[in-house]
C-alpha cells in the first residue's frame, strides 16, 4: 500500500501545532520564548490559529495565559463547545512542556518543508524563466528566513549610526563595580562575557557579586549548576551583613545579627534577581526562562555543565561543550541579552619549580570554542595555588572591544564571601594598563547598578 507523503507530511506539520500550543496552555512561563521563535504563517490550521493570536494578544497585553483566558479571546466569553473540546484535547496531546524547545525546532522545521514543496509544486507548473526565477528567490527566502538574520545596506547602516551615537543616548555597558573593568570593558546587548577559574577559586562568588550589583537596575537570571538557591542566597546575606557563613550554616546568629538583617532587609530583598537550581535545563531552556521572565543578563554557573541538546551517545566532552558555547553565544544575538558564563579551567602541570603556572586562554577547559564565542574573557586564580588563603588575581585575557592585559588583585574573605581590593595594589592596578579610551561609558556613580553604595575598594562577596 502507497503511502501519501502530502498527508502524511501535513498531519506531521499538524502535530508539531498542537504541541507548541499545548505547551504554551499547559505553562505560560514558555510564550515569550515561543513567540520569539515562531512566526504566524507557521499555525496553518485555522482554529490552532485562532489560539495562537489568542495567546498572543495575551501576552501583548501582559494578561494572564491559561486555558480559561485563551478560551475567553477566542470566544468573547461566549460559550463554543468545540473549541472548548479543541483546547482540552491540545494540553491533553502534549505530554509536557519542558520539551517545548524541540517542539519550535520541530515546528518551524516542517512549515519551512512544507512552504518549500508548495514553491516545488509552482515551479513544475511555471510557463517562464522569470517565473522560476522568482519562486527560486522565494524558496532562498524561506531557506534564511530564521530568527536572528540582520541585514543592512550602507544606505541604512548609515542613518542607524547617527542615531546609535546620539550624544543625548547613553549607552549601558555592564558594569564590574572595579574602575579599571569598567573603564575598559564595552560589554552590552548580546556580548558573552566568560569568567574562567579553577574550582575553589571563588568564581562562583565572584558572578553573584556582579549579579546582586547589577540587580538594582537591570532583571538578572542566576542559572546554577552545581549549588542550590538556598546555599546562594546565604552567600549574599552573609556578604551584605557582614555576618560568617558558618553562623548561616550552623543557625548560630545572635541579637546583633537578627538586627542587622532586620536593617538591611530592603537592601536584601528588593534586588531584581532570580536564583535559578539550573541542573538538567539545556540552552534552550534557559532562552525560554529568560524570554518569559524578561531577563535584562543572563548568568550561568557554569558552561560545561549544561545540558547538550543534541548530543549523541558517540559525542565527546570537547563537542558537546562546543556546541553549548556556540548556542550560548547565539542566544545572546538573537536575543539582545548580554550572558555572563561562568568555565571550568583545566589545571595545568606544575612547572620546573614546582609551581602550577598562572591560566591563559588555552586553560578553557574541554573546547577552544569558548575562546572564540567570547566577547570577553576573564580569568581568576589564586596568586599562590598551594595556599587556599592566596589573593586573588582577575585578569582580562580577551577583550574584543578593548584592550586586555588589565587586572586588579583582591583579597577574598571566605567567611563573609567578600572580595576586596589588596591592600598592597597601587590605585590603578598591577597588571600592565592600557591608555585610557578618548570616549568613556556612561557616567554613573558608584553602586548604581546594586542596591548598595559599595566604594571601589570594597566588592561584595
Amino acid at each position: 500500500m502507497a503511502v501519501d507523503r502530502s498527508a502524511l507530511d501535513q498531519q506531521n506539520l499538524l502535530d508539531a501545532q498542537a504541541s507548541v500550543l499545548g505547551s504554551m496552555l499547559i505553562d505560560s512561563r514558555c510564550v515569550g520564548a515561543v513567540l520569539a521563535e515562531v512566526r504566524p504563517e507557521y499555525i496553518t490550521q485555522p482554529t490552532y490559529r485562532m489560539i495562537f493570536d489568542a495567546i498572543t494578544h495575551l501576552y501583548a497585553d501582559n494578561r494572564k495565559i491559561d486555558a480559561v483566558t485563551v478560551l475567553a479571546e477566542v470566544t468573547g466569553g461566549g460559550k463554543n463547545t468545540a473549541m472548548y473540546d479543541l483546547v482540552a484535547r491540545l494540553m491533553q496531546v502534549t505530554p509536557t512542556a519542558a520539551n517545548v524547545g524541540e517542539y519550535v525546532r520541530i515546528l518551524k522545521q516542517r512549515a519551512r518543508l512544507m512552504s518549500l514543496k508548495d514553491l516545488a509544486s509552482e515551479i513544475l507548473g511555471a510557463e517562464s524563466e522569470d517565473d522560476i526565477a522568482q519562486l527560486l528567490d522565494r524558496a532562498n527566502a524561506i531557506m534564511v528566513s530564521r530568527p536572528g538574520v540582520r541585514t543592512a545596506t550602507m544606505a541604512e547602516a548609515y542613518q542607524e549610526f547617527f542615531a546609535r551615537h546620539d550624544p543625548d543616548v547613553k549607552k549601558e555597558y555592564l558594569r564590574w563595580g572595579i574602575q579599571e573593568l569598567d573603564d575598559a570593558i564595552y560589554a552590552g546587548p548580546g556580548d558573552m562575557v566568560v569568567i574562567g577559574g579553577y574550582p575553589s577559586d571563588g568564581k562562583t562568588t565572584f558572578a553573584l557579586s556582579t549579579a546582586f550589583r547589577m540587580a538594582g537596575k537591570k532583571k538578572v537570571g542566576f542559572f546554577s549548576y552545581e549549588t542550590d538557591k538556598d546555599k546562594l542566597y546565604d552567600r549574599i546575606v552573609a556578604s551584605v551583613a557582614q555576618i560568617g557563613l558558618a553562623k548561616l550554616k550552623l543557625n548560630a546568629l545572635n541579637a546583633n545579627d537578627w538586627d542587622t538583617m532586620a536593617a538591611i532587609g530592603k537592601q536584601l530583598a528588593e534586588p531584581k534577581l532570580q536564583l535559578i537550581e539550573a541542573s538538567g535545563m539545556t540552552v534552550q531552556d534557559i532562552r525560554s526562562w529568560a524570554l518569559s521572565r524578561h531577563f535584562d543578563l543572563i548568568v550561568v554557573d557554569y558552561l560545561q555543565k549544561i545540558k547538550p541538546v543534541r548530543s549523541t551517545r558517540y559525542a565527546s566532552d570537547y563537542e558537546n561543550v562546543s556546541q553549548i558555547s556556540s548556542d550560548l553565544q547565539q542566544l545572546g544575538r538573537q536575543t539582545g541579552i548580554p550572558i555572563i558564563a561562568l568555565s571550568q579551567l583545566s589545571r595545568p602541570e606544575r612547572n620546573k619549580s614546582g609551581k602550577i603556572p598562572p591560566p591563559t586562554l588555552s586553560s578553557l577547559r574541554s573546547s577552544g570554542q569558548i575562546e572564540q564565542d567570547a566577547d570577553v574573557v576573564m580569568l581568576l586564580y589564586r596568586e599562590d595555588q598551594d595556599s587556599p588563603n592566596s589573593r586573588r588575581l582577575l585578569r582580562v585575557a580577551k577583550n574584543k572591544e578593548g584592550e586586555s592585559n588589565i587586572g586588579v588583585k583582591l583579597d577574598f574573605d571566605g567567611q563573609t564571601q567578600t572580595f576586596r581590593r589588596s591592600s598592597s595594589q597601587p590605585q590603578h592596578g598591577s597588571l600592565p594598563q592600557p591608555q585610557r579610551p578618548r570616549y568613556q561609558q556612561a557616567s554613573m556613580k558608584p553602586g548604581e547598578f546594586g542596591p548598595i553604595d559599595i566604594p571601589d575598594s570594597e566588592i561584595p562577596f
